[in-house]
């Protein structure tokens, strides 16, 4: 389990976040809401000990803080929002960069098969060869993804669950794939191990999350399960605008719909050119 305690974390003399606290259970997945600028980056950053902070994190009920970044490493994996990488490395290199950042568990003799079997986790089966940098930003996406899968492909190594930090895993990616990608980390999880992603799709985290953390101004306006969190007025509050939430047929799974939420903002004037 992963357990974050009164974490506040404040970058040039501005707070970004306050009092957070959450757990994020092995076998399960646990989605960070909130709108833009609310700290949801921020937070991944801190729980990755990219980000200073006061409070507490732990994994596995050790402090974060006494965790060397190889022990870190072989704990858990991270994707970040986005990846820039200027030199020509071809798919499997960039893939193959997840083996020696932390333990997959996997015997040595797999080792060299492994990225292939990430990239076929991730649709992209015959891609190794290409160069990262010539293919479509949605599969950049992906082979990023393959990568991070690489470095904890055994969810439970030791004994220990390991877990993926996903910060907007789906954010460039069609539906299809979108929905492929959650499906991966629902796998993840029901192998043992433990997903925190950051998701702004309200749907994806309702059908895929097990909790959800919802932030606003840096601080949580709602934690726990979909249900309890996808609501009128919790989803008012967090986004600043009308959403319509729905049910569907048992087991009651919340839905999300817009209400015009444009009209709940300064409305645009313009002008007519003649």
């Amino acid at each position: 389990m992963i357990e974050v305690s009164e974490l506040s974390v404040s970058l040039s003399n501005r707070r970004i976040l306050h009092d957070v606290s959450f757990s994020a259970a092995a076998g399960a997945i646990t989605a960070v809401i909130g709108p833009n600028g609310s700290g949801k980056s921020t937070l991944m950053k801190a729980i990755c000990r990219d980000n200073a902070y006061t409070g507490s994190v732990s994994i596995n009920g050790r402090d974060l803080t006494t965790m060397t970044p190889i022990e870190a490493a072989a704990l858990r994996a991270v994707l970040p929002q986005s990846s820039s990488l200027p030199f020509p490395f071809t798919v499997y290199e960039v893939v193959a960069m997840g083996l020696t950042a932390g333990r997959s568990g996997v015997p040595l003799s797999m080792n060299k098969r492994l990225p292939e079997m990430a990239l076929a986790a991730v649709d992209l089966a015959g891609f190794g060869g290409r160069y990262y940098g010539e293919i479509s930003g949605g599969e950049q996406q992906r082979v990023q993804l393959a990568r991070v899968l690489c470095q904890v492909w055994t969810p439970v190594l030791d004994g220990a669950p390991r877990y993926l930090f996903l910060d907007e895993p789906v954010s460039s990616l069609d539906v299809k794939h979108q929905l492929m990608i959650m499906d991966v980390a629902h796998r993840f999880a029901d192998a043992g191990g433990g997903v925190i992603a950051i998701l702004h799709d309200l749907n994806l985290a309702a059908m895929y999350a097990d909790s959800i953390v919802a932030l606003r101004e840096g601080e949580v306006a709602g934690y726990g399960t979909p249900a309890q969190v996808l609501t009128d007025d919790i989803i008012a509050e967090v986004f600043d605008c009308r959403l319509s939430v729905g049910a569907t047929p048992p087991p009651g799974m919340p839905f999300v719909l817009p209400q015009s939420a444009g009209r709940h903002s300064a409305p645009a004037h313009f002008t007519k050119v003649a």
